[in-house]
């Protein structure tokens, strides 16, 4: 081979530009060059380890409830002695090493955002970031100049002192937005923590949450180079654009009562036109006059190839869904936990209307639907009572609670008033729809949760629901649902009397009983551990 007759040095010099992707190939295909590229494999190793699934190091103590054991490092940071604690860190490094970016391929950037987690009065060395947030003068330099050259900077007439100041004094923005500008390899992305502090467009000093005096910098520059980060991303011709590879959004937080982001913050990275996959949680899309916060969708269309959608701890109305979900022309499979927010933000919620609205957007690609009422103190509304707009469906995991309300009717949607809804609707109010009438002959898998009282007796209800959930179930199962493989039906402990159990067992369905207080759906448990989140 006439390559393995060139001198090392050159040899070397066409190996380097391989890595980081093919470097290993070609250190296995022979012995020579295999040591040709020892010079190289050490640091690439170690740049592979430190960066490849990417978080922020981690400082904590040897013994968590001693509070005088000694700090260390994550185990990563350590081995690789690459110390990266937030996104200016993050940002030098790259400037050093250009190749850092190609690395990436996983980047969790929840653990540092802005000042949220620094204590002033703890002098340990993980502690940060402090003001400026770059202090060599070396690194001011650097930086100084890199801003200079920036794509992104040139082509949105930005100018980077204004972008340098932010990045030395504001607490939220402007290093974590530039930052995705360089994420160009990246297929995995989980935004800072606090990315629910930054300001919706367009920019407005003193809205809710938001003091002037918290302003560092001018914050009006972040949303068009948001807008610029999507179009640099899906344009063709542009090479190695910052998030043009990204395939999962993750979720920068979980759920929870107080966990409050706007919904608009994620839509960015929702038109980004590789995005396959979007983890979502604790978000608001909804406009009460009081705690909601309103839903922009900012982009006419989100990424064709989204297939996947998991809202976990989030508040929404009809409108929102629509608007969000219209965006949307690819959507198989859907998962959604509504939850009630800080001051009953969304307290009541008409699921009829909500899944109507789904089935309107998404009726002719959707194959997987799981619908929960996480957490709830006033009324689910009304019941779906026809769901054979969703032709694909194949599998449905549904919250009992939307089974027990009278029928949503498309022309009383204006005269229905939720605010006056019970609780608990009245037994001979509600709908009780049969499966056989109501559900899609495209099903394959029904899993029904029956979760247990909260506070208000439902057992008639549920009765109800449940004997005309099967009523006429074995007669016209193979006519009217011939695909359908398994029904499951999950409660809590007591919940429903054995006798009708027994009665659903004999018509086919499967019967869990689960200790505790609830049941929930399986998407739930893994949203949380995968993702590295909490429910607050």
């Amino acid at each position: 081979m006439a390559l393995l007759n060139l001198p090392v040095e050159l040899l070397q010099r066409i190996i380097a530009e391989t890595i980081p992707d093919s470097i290993e190939n070609v250190a296995i295909t022979c012995s020579t060059l295999y040591r040709a590229s020892q010079i190289y494999l050490e640091q690439h190793n170690k740049l592979r380890r430190r960066y490849r699934h990417f978080s922020y190091s981690k400082l904590s103590r040897t013994s968590p409830s001693d509070i005088r054991a000694e700090e260390e490092w994550d185990i990563c940071t350590k081995d690789t002695g690459l110390r990266i604690v937030n996104a200016v860190d993050f940002i030098l490094a790259i400037i050093r090493n250009p190749l850092i970016p190609r690395y990436v391929e996983t980047a969790d950037l929840k653990a540092s955002f802005g000042v949220r987690n620094f204590d002033p009065g703890d002098n340990s060395q993980g502690t940060g970031p402090l003001f400026p947030r770059v202090r060599g003068e070396a690194d001011i330099e650097v930086l100084r100049e890199f801003l200079r050259t920036s794509p992104y900077l040139e082509q949105t007439g930005s100018n980077p002192e204004t972008w340098m100041e932010g990045i030395q004094n504001d607490v939220v923005g402007h290093a974590e937005v530039f930052l995705l500008t360089l994420l160009t390899h990246v297929r995995e992305l989980a935004l800072p923590a606090a990315w629910g502090e930054l300001t919706l467009r367009p920019f407005k000093s003193g809205e809710e949450g938001e003091e002037e005096d918290e302003h560092r910098s001018d914050r009006s520059v972040i949303w068009p180079m948001l807008d610029h980060i999507v179009w640099r991303a899906n344009e063709p011709g542009v090479k190695d654009a910052g998030l043009s590879k990204l395939d999962i959004l993750r979720p920068f937080t979980g759920s929870g009562y107080d966990c409050r982001n706007a919904m608009t913050l994620n839509t960015p990275f929702l038109a980004i036109g590789s995005l396959r996959e979007a983890y979502i949680g604790g978000c608001i899309a909804l406009e009460d006059g009081y705690t909601g916060i309103p839903f922009h969708p900012e982009y006419s269309t989100y990424s064709p190839r989204l297939e996947k959608l998991e809202l976990v701890g989030c508040t929404f109305e009809p409108w929102e869904v629509r608007v969000l979900l219209s965006r949307m022309a690819n959507l198989k499979c859907l998962h959604f936990a509504y939850e009630v927010k800080w001051h009953g933000c969304g307290m009541s919620c008409d699921t009829g209307h909500i899944l109507d609205t789904i089935m309107e957007c998404t009726g002719e690609t959707l194959e997987e639907l799981s619908a929960w009422m996480m957490e709830h103190w006033g009324s689910t509304g009304r019941t779906l009572t026809d769901m054979k707009g969703f032709r694909r469906l194949k599998s449905l995991e549904i919250d009992s609670f939307m089974f027990m309300g009278p029928e949503f009717r498309k022309d009383d949607v204006e005269d229905f008033d939720l605010t006056d809804a019970p609780n608990v609707w009245p037994v001979e109010e509600i709908a009780a729809p049969r499966m056989v009438d109501m559900l899609p002959p495209s099903l394959e898998s029904l899993r029904i949760l029956v979760q247990g009282n909260d506070g208000d007796d439902r057992s008639a209800q549920i009765a109800k629901c449940l004997r005309a959930l099967f009523d006429g179930f074995p007669q016209h199962r193979q006519k009217l649902l011939p695909k359908l493989q398994e029904v499951v039906v999950e409660i809590v402990g007591t919940n429903v009397d054995l006798n009708l159990q027994r009665e659903m067992e004999a018509q086919g369905a499967k019967i869990y009983v689960r200790e505790g207080l609830e049941v929930q759906p399986s998407f739930l448990t893994e949203f949380y551990t995968r993702f590295d989140v909490e429910a607050e």
